[in-house]
């Protein structure tokens, strides 16, 4: 017997025009790639521009119909008639059936064409029992079954774009980025009424007859794809997002596989990432993610020279170095001021020197407007907030933030002191076990609490009325950025500057908070007879405490991090998706023909007969088009892209190497290695765990400069506070004790203050040193622009010059006449004179 194929096949016998287009595209890209076209034509082909339509976007649609069925139902509305479920059923209907017409009516008045189909949540192969006359020599493959099961619940919506309303809405963004560059430029010098344009603009015209027959990356076309979706119905869009309507749950575009395995295989096998990899990643992903890499392929090149210090210094066991912390901090003030140059070479090359273009990104749906006001430059009716109100909802949110940042703090310090305890001081039974419970408590309240100081700093940035999700995006992620930099660094703080400081105090305070729990148990002559019960002191030295603390976040926490952030999900979605490989494969060496396709009569089991089949492309087309759905539909279970976390990861690694080189000399070499792999796991989470990535424009890495700065200038300051603490051969400072500057360090906190005061000073005086410098040696865009100047005043010269010969040969051709007329004036003035001569 025949494999045989259970699902509804009237679903997929119609043809779905989408899946045609994009693996035509795909196709033809593949076909480019091998063939090695150079960037520029690699992402666009006349024969696909040909074709008029683009498809590249997937709406979720997903929705839970009310159930009138079972415990939980009747437990929830006992005295609820069936009547009553009735009517609430058909009021959901209602509702999402509203929605849906919505949607489908707000995509199609933009210009869009959608397709429509359930989503599948189940594709494999199942073998069935032999039927009872079958012969013996019947393959155990051929009695299989080909199950295919359908979300009911979720539909998907296929986008596919016109050709003429692309050209449209790249006209429009034209004349937006006109009206924006107009606006910079000082018109009055330069424009010439009548001529439409300046030396410094194109002509307007050109732009509004502009069409798209001219190359146009992949990342930009899905860019406008994306306007066209979201953007605003003034502006022509369908204003459809996820926070908007009730039942939309994902807007992406879908993953380009043969794209995806020839970017991981070709970075897998590179040293290092080129010019080159970044251009394909910004045709294809867009410059935000191009963006990521460049800055992370640049902080792991940068990571050589204090690794080579490092190396050295670990050699000649030189932890708390003066000269080590010295050269960190001129490494750090290098690595910030050179990356801020490098993002405005990248920007420039990219073009998107200007990305805060307000007038270009929707409005954010929750924005709550106090006023309208008419704008003075392009005459459009606008909402305002006023931005003294948004600065006082920022001020009254300023102790919330600190009263979180503080809860933050208590927790880590407690979970630590009790780490502490457990691991150095406790000597009671079950010692082993118990030095689990800070991990267990940690796991258990960290968590929830960063999850309640998320919900606490959305909020309040909702609070305060942010008008675009630019400027949202930003002050929230700064929010939370200040918790977890609390929560990452705080353990090492904490160390450095409470614990080992208050050593003694903190093992009173344990000693007698121990006895006192104990005392309530055991009576006091039992405690004091039984040595079972008594705490051991911590004798390891205070530096040897501070640098396992850090080799523990530098090494063991980076190792665990990219296995659960990179490898688990990876190695789960390829066993997740070995069932569906051996459907395929399967049904090739089976014989699944897609001309031998028979439906049966109540269209739930598709039987198909065939030949040797040899690749996909002989499978049938219900087949074909199900398996298509079916990867759609695994991608929309994945989680979407959020750029934040993998920032956040390296702004948290750069503290570590700013804040504790000296503790640990090989912590630069340790972070070297990992980004060596951070390159390539990130590349694979976005190729596998994650749905594409929607392309945005950047012009720099945002706040995280700023973060770095900050970094950098605090890092500064804690590595001459350590230096001051632990170094035993400053003999500068104040003479102290052999024995207690192992256990505790220095403890003065006046001269700690003075060490903090001149570092930061010395910090300062390095970044105007290092900025001087540097601005004496021009950046690449530098000499760009310099050179689009040069090439500007040309034109500008030659203008002028055009026009002055101009207006001197029309001069000629205009002042014939006038200078007959003085002839004739002057010759009368002559003989009147000469006429009064004779008179006389």
């Amino acid at each position: 017997m025949e494999p045989q194929i259970d699902t509804p096949a009237a679903d997929y016998s119609k043809d779905l025009r989408f899946m045609n287009i994009i693996n035509k595209h795909w196709e033809i890209q593949k076909t480019k790639r091998n063939e090695k076209y150079i960037s520029s034509e690699f992402i666009q082909d006349k024969e696909l521009l040909d074709s008029k339509h683009y498809a590249d976007f997937v709406i979720i649609f997903q929705y839970k119909p009310p159930s009138t069925k079972g415990v939980l139902n009747n437990l929830k509305h006992p005295t609820q008639s069936s009547t009553d479920k009735a009517n609430t059923k058909e009021k959901r209907l209602k509702e999402i059936q509203d929605s849906f017409k919505d949607t489908i009516e707000s995509l199609t008045n933009a210009g869009l064409f959608v397709e429509v189909r359930k989503g599948i949540s189940r594709f494999k192969l199942k073998p069935t029992s032999s039927p009872k006359n079958s012969p013996p020599e019947t393959s155990p493959k051929n009695n299989q079954k080909l199950e295919i099961s359908l979300n009911e619940n979720l539909l998907i919506l296929f986008i596919t774009c016109s050709k003429e309303r692309l050209e449209k809405e790249h006209r429009r963004q034209l004349l937006v980025d006109y009206q924006i560059e107009s606006e910079k430029l000082s018109l009055s010098t330069f424009y010439k009424p009548g001529s439409g344009s300046t030396p410094l603009l194109p002509d307007i015209e050109k732009i509004k007859n502009s069409t798209i027959d001219t190359q146009l990356p992949e990342s930009e076309r899905q860019r406008l794809v994306l306007q066209i979706i979201t953007g605003p119905v003034e502006d022509g869009g369908a204003n459809i997002h996820t926070h908007n309507e009730k039942c939309v749950t994902a807007i992406f575009p879908i993953h380009d596989k043969d794209y995806n395995k020839e970017w991981i295989k070709r970075w897998s096998t590179k040293w290092l990432i080129d010019q080159n990899d970044l251009q394909d990643l910004k045709e294809h992903f867009g410059e935000e993610i191009s963006m990521y890499f460049a800055f992370l392929q640049y902080y792991f090149l940068w990571l050589i020279i204090p690794s080579v210090f490092g190396v050295i210094a670990f050699m000649f066991d030189s932890s708390f170095s003066i000269i080590l912390s010295f050269l960190t901090m001129i490494w750090s003030v290098l690595f910030t001021e050179t990356w801020s140059r490098r993002q405005k070479d990248l920007a420039t090359f990219w073009n998107v020197q200007d990305t805060s273009r307000k007038r270009e990104e929707p409005r954010r749906s929750k924005f709550i407007p106090e006023s309208y006001k008419v704008d003075d430059l392009t005459g459009e009716t606008i909402p305002v907030f006023p931005e003294w109100k948004r600065w006082l909802r920022r001020a009254l949110g300023i102790p919330v933030i600190l009263a979180c940042l503080v809860g933050m703090f208590l927790l880590v310090a407690a979970t630590f002191a009790l780490q502490l305890f457990t691991n150095e001081m406790y000597n009671g039974p079950f010692s082993k076990v118990v030095s689990f419970l800070p991990t267990i408590l940690y796991s258990a309240f960290m968590p929830a609490f960063t999850n309640f100081c998320q919900h606490i700093a959305l909020r309040l940035t909702e609070y305060e009325n942010y008008e675009y999700k630019s400027e949202f995006k930003n002050q929230y992620s700064t929010k939370i950025f200040l918790f977890q930099f609390l929560r990452d660094q705080g353990n090492l703080l904490l160390m450095a500057w409470v614990f080992i400081p208050f050593r003694d105090n903190f093992e009173k305070l344990c000693d007698g908070l121990w006895l006192g729990l104990l005392s309530l148990v055991y009576k006091r002559d039992t405690l004091s007879v039984s040595t079972i019960w008594k705490l051991k002191g911590n004798s390891i030295p205070a530096a040897e405490n501070l640098q396992n603390l850090l080799i523990y976040f530098i090494v063991t926490a980076q190792i665990i991090n990219q296995v659960t952030e990179s490898f688990l999900p990876a190695l789960m979605n390829r066993f997740k998706h070995s069932d569906i490989k051996k459907s395929e494969n399967s049904l090739s060496t089976n014989g699944t023909g897609k001309n031998d396709t028979n439906i049966v009569a109540n269209a739930e089991n598709l039987f198909l007969d065939g030949n040797e089949i040899k690749d996909n492309n002989d499978l049938s087309p219900e087949i074909l088009q199900a398996k298509f759905v079916y990867n759609i539909s695994e991608e929309a279970n994945l989680p979407s892209y959020d750029l934040y976390e993998d920032y956040a990861e390296m702004a948290t690694q750069f503290g570590y190497v700013s804040f504790y080189t000296i503790v640990w000399p090989l912590a630069p070499l340790i972070s070297f290695i990992n980004n060596f792999i951070e390159l390539r796991s990130d590349a694979a989470k976005i190729c596998l765990n994650v749905r594409r990535p929607t392309p945005a424009r950047a012009n720099s890495i945002g706040l995280w400069l700023p973060a770095l700065n900050l970094t950098a200038w605090l890092g500064s300051i804690a590595n001459a506070l350590l230096i001051y603490q632990f170094n035993p051969s400053a003999w500068f400072f104040p003479q102290t004790d052999a024995k207690q500057l192992v256990k505790y360090g220095r403890t003065n906190w006046t001269w700690a203050l003075i060490v903090a005061v001149f570092s930061e000073h010395l910090f300062l005086a390095c970044v105007a040193v290092v900025n001087a410098i540097l601005k004496s040696w021009p950046s690449a865009s530098e000499k760009a622009l310099a050179a689009a100047r040069k090439d500007m005043k040309i034109s500008m010269a030659s203008h002028i010059l055009t026009e002055n010969k101009s207006s001197e040969s029309s001069s000629n051709t205009s002042s014939r006449i006038p200078q007959e007329s003085l002839s004739r004036e002057l010759e009368y003035g002559l003989q009147s004179i000469n006429d009064s001569f004779k008179l006389n």
